[in-house]
């Protein structure tokens, strides 16, 4: 679906309803509940009048340089996930003799958190890769916000390289336990479950 959608960047001309359904499409791909746009411009002092790379790159939601702004609260996942990870490690210093929560932190650490990545670059990977590249166009290290989202797109650009090798070492090291190992294939069920094994 993110290379549907992400197909008009390269100016191919379509009808009105097209342009349409794709833009209504990707505010699905973005996964933004609600707007932080405004909550980032004023936070890091962007500039608002950086004009987008082209109409159609406008239309798609990329609507500046800016890899903060054009992942909207995407971007924001990448300060959610780790304080989580944080969390969970330290839910799991929870005694055994709760053996409830013991349970459902196992199951936490065993089967969500593995997969929850997964899921999130598997949706975002296409709208990460594009936020890096738009990004490194506006490279600055002027200012407080410039620098922010300088420093955020080399992380952007540290998943695009390495989240594809990531996945392809994983099925390279791994592909005799897919189907046949069902504590294996339970915990990275995101990586095999379309392999149809």
């Amino acid at each position: 679906m993110q290379i549907t959608t992400h197909m008009q960047l390269i100016g191919t001309d379509l009808p009105a309803s097209s342009n349409q359904f794709f833009t209504y499409l990707l505010t699905l791909i973005h996964l933004e509940p609600f707007n932080v746009d405004d909550l980032s411009y004023k936070n890091l002092n962007l500039d608002r009048d950086l004009e987008p790379l082209s109409y159609n790159f406008d239309q798609m939601g990329y609507i500046t340089y800016f890899s903060i702004i054009n992942l909207a609260c995407s971007a924001y996942w990448f300060l959610y996930f780790p304080a989580v990870l944080l969390l969970v490690f330290l839910l799991g210093k929870i005694p055994q003799k709760w053996k409830k929560i013991a349970k459902f932190i196992k199951n936490l650490r065993q089967r969500v958190l593995p997969n929850t990545p997964i899921i999130f670059l598997n949706e975002t990977y296409i709208m990460i890769c594009t936020s890096f590249f738009l990004n490194c166009l506006y490279f600055k290290f002027d200012t407080y916000g410039n620098i922010s989202c300088s420093l955020f797109t080399i992380l952007l650009g540290g998943i695009s390289i390495s989240f594809p090798i990531y996945v392809a070492a994983f099925y390279y090291y791994h592909f005799e336990k897919i189907g046949k190992d069902e504590v294996f294939t339970g915990r990275w069920c995101k990586l095999v479950e379309e392999l149809n094994f």
